[in-house]
């Protein structure tokens, strides 16, 4: 996942919170957390499950985790 094309939708959603330096933070250590899930677990979930895995795991994730629900739910309508 990379950090500009996440900023990028982010600023589209909420631009305010394209500017939270926590954003990048977030991304980053997703990054290093998805590196370590071998390749076919990862693959054989759907989004909104590996998101669900992700958030359960790791309530950290405050701003991506409002990021993802606001594009879940308007996909979703």
């Amino acid at each position: 996942m990379k950090y500009v094309e996440v900023k990028e939708i982010a600023k589209q959603v909420d631009p305010q919170m394209a500017m939270k330096d926590e954003l990048f933070d977030e991304v980053s250590i997703l990054n290093t957390l998805i590196k370590k899930i071998p390749k076919n677990e990862f693959c054989r979930d759907e989004a909104e499950t590996k998101w669900i895995k992700i958030f359960t795991r790791n309530a950290s994730y405050t701003v991506l985790h409002k990021l993802i629900s606001i594009i879940f739910f308007s996909s979703g309508q």
